[in-house]
């Protein structure tokens, strides 16, 4: 039995056609493309003003966040009470798959309203004891035997 008699290609045909209604396929690409660089962005900048401290950054982080998490909410909702599955099964691995992504948009939320991250960005990112004098003796310098 060769190999192509066990494998029927007719199986791995489309039954619509998926480049209708994308009439350059070039600009779409573009346009996804800068949008995924525009977000890798914004979130390495919200990332390294988060590390200085400005209160700011922490405040777009939050309602990018929450924006993220009601829309994956949003999502979850819509993708499975559509008119024509009305009564049908949910699919597991994609509820599972966004319930793992707001997890991301969860933790980071959780951290940006702990104590600590208040108190990070009150001192603007400072070292809360920088400037001021030691608080106990210089430890005695290591002599080697």
């Amino acid at each position: 039995m060769l190999w192509s008699d066990a494998l029927d290609f007719s199986d791995f045909e489309f039954e619509d056609d998926l480049s209708q209604g994308f009439e350059n396929l070039a600009a779409l690409v573009t346009i996804v493309l800068a949008v995924t660089i525009a977000v890798v962005i914004l979130f390495g900048v919200l990332a390294v003003k988060i590390g200085a401290g400005r209160r700011w950054a922490q405040i777009v982080t939050i309602a990018v966040m929450l924006l993220a998490f009601v829309s994956g909410f949003i999502g979850i909702y819509t993708g499975f009470e559509t008119a024509s599955q009305a009564g049908a099964p949910a699919d597991g691995g994609r509820l599972i798959w966004t319930l793992l992504s707001l997890a991301m948009p969860l933790v980071t939320l959780i951290c940006l309203f702990t104590g600590s991250a208040n108190q990070w960005f009150r001192q603007r990112g400072r070292e809360p004891l920088k400037g001021l004098p030691p608080q106990s003796p210089p430890a005695a310098p290591y002599r080697s035997y």
